[in-house]
């Protein structure tokens, strides 16, 4: 029975956590790409990349390498902003890891300042960090056929990797 009250307890205790990092899959293949393109919007690029020096403590300046680009432009090495509330739900790569990222920039946005001029502003301005889209994005990047989409949708909005 205490078993059966400590479960109970555990999962009651955990559900807020749980609650802010669900998703929720695209379906359709439009669906898909109409969420690609949504995330492309305000994204910088979606890159994959690999810890330089990660203690999973630090909540600035844990530093990642690119080892291939999928859109947008990216610098070859940056740090990560892990104090924002976007973090909650990141899922940033360990020791030995590569994993396929979208990178934002952390500084806030003007209201209605839309994908190119975002980029437009990290161009001539870069960020001193980066912020990982979440688990969501995560989720969505690994489903079959969506990294194709992304590339198709980055082509079309002017982001193909170069």
């Amino acid at each position: 029975m205490r078993k059966l009250l400590l479960a109970f307890a555990l999962a009651l205790a955990f559900e807020g956590a749980a609650q802010a990092c669900s998703c929720v899959a695209a379906q359709s293949e439009g669906q898909k790409r109409e969420w690609a393109r949504d995330m492309l919007n305000r994204a910088i690029a979606v890159v994959e990349v690999e810890p330089i020096d990660v203690d999973g403590k630090a909540t600035r300046g844990e530093r990642y390498r690119v080892t291939r680009v999928y859109a947008g432009k990216a610098p070859s090495t940056f740090r990560v902003d892990r104090s924002g509330p976007e973090s909650t739900c990141a899922d940033f790569p360990g020791a030995g890891q590569r994993k396929i990222v979208f990178l934002y920039d952390p500084r806030p946005y003007p209201t209605g300042l839309g994908g190119a001029a975002i980029r437009a502003r990290a161009k001539k301005s870069p960020p001193s960090t980066y912020i990982f889209g979440g688990m969501c994005q995560r989720l969505f990047i690994d489903q079959a056929g969506v990294l194709r989409l992304i590339r198709e949708e980055a082509r079309k909005l002017g982001l193909a990797a170069s």
